[in-house]
């Protein structure tokens, strides 16, 4: 049976990543895999820079180069495709050495010059930068807020001699949880919001235990998760209230 050709770039990035071309399953493999073809490139500088204990130099090179080809100058002279390819290699050797990259990106940047991919630049930097987050063991995560404003109390703080049992654990992951819940009626959550401030206040103000008053079976659902969400801003107050 014949064994499939190897596409052009796939012998490329393979050289790429190792001084020896080798079976693809000797690469480093990343923690996260990127598909496309700004993912090969990445995948490829992942393994070199991983054999080379190079990963966090290499990253900082990488967005480097996002930086400069955002420059306008720059970008007019390497990113233009109606320039002549010796103008930009010239233009790309002059700000590797100006800027002193190691050879593992400076390899890929002529790589990508030489297999007219440099347009592709910035997804390679941004899949770098992803398998990166991943390597560290970096989570992202986004909340969004229809509304957001900020609220205060007026009373004094708790004296630190006395102590008040809080029944939320303020990890970020919880605050997460608690203020990305079920979406209520706009009237309710700005009820419950009010509600909830009035409860933490009187708690503070008479000193009674916390997770009594939100265990109370009286209070609504909209109320316990709002008041929740009242005692972190209350602990908390550089969040903004959402």
């Amino acid at each position: 049976m014949a064994t499939p050709a190897v596409s052009g770039l796939s012998r490329q990035v393979r050289c790429f990543s190792t001084s020896v071309v080798r079976p693809f399953a000797k690469l480093v493999r990343p923690p996260v895999q990127v598909y496309g073809i700004e993912g090969r490139y990445a995948t490829a500088l992942y393994s070199a820079a991983s054999k080379q204990n190079k990963l966090e130099q290499v990253e900082k090179e990488l967005l480097r180069v996002a930086q400069i080809l955002k420059e306008p100058k720059v970008a007019a002279s390497v990113l233009n495709p109606y320039v002549k390819h010796s103008i930009k290699v010239k233009s790309l050797n002059d700000i590797t050495a100006k800027e002193r990259f190691s050879p593992l990106t400076t390899n890929l940047i002529n790589l990508l010059a030489e297999n007219g991919r440099l347009s592709n630049t910035q997804g390679v930097v941004s899949a770098f930068s992803t398998m990166m987050s991943v390597h560290r063991g970096e989570v992202p995560c986004t909340v969004t807020s229809a509304s957001t404003s900020h609220v205060s109390f007026s009373e004094p703080d708790i004296p630190s001699s006395k102590s008040t049992e809080l029944p939320v654990d303020w990890s970020i992951k919880t605050r997460l949880l608690f203020t990305s819940s079920q979406p209520f009626t706009w009237a309710d959550h700005l009820k419950a919001q009010e509600e909830a401030q009035g409860l933490v206040q009187h708690c503070r103000a008479t000193e009674v235990t916390l997770p009594k008053s939100i265990q109370d079976p009286k209070l609504s659902t909209e109320l316990r998760c709002t008041f929740q969400q009242s005692l972190i801003y209350w602990l908390h107050p550089a969040l903004s209230w959402l």
